[in-house]
C-alpha cells in the first residue's frame, strides 16, 4: 500500500514539476 501510494504521488509530482 505504501509503495503504491508513493509511486502514485511521485508520478503526480513528476508531471506537475515537469
Amino acid at each position: 500500500e505504501f509503495h503504491g501510494r508513493t509511486m502514485l504521488v511521485r508520478g503526480t509530482i513528476s508531471k506537475g514539476e515537469t
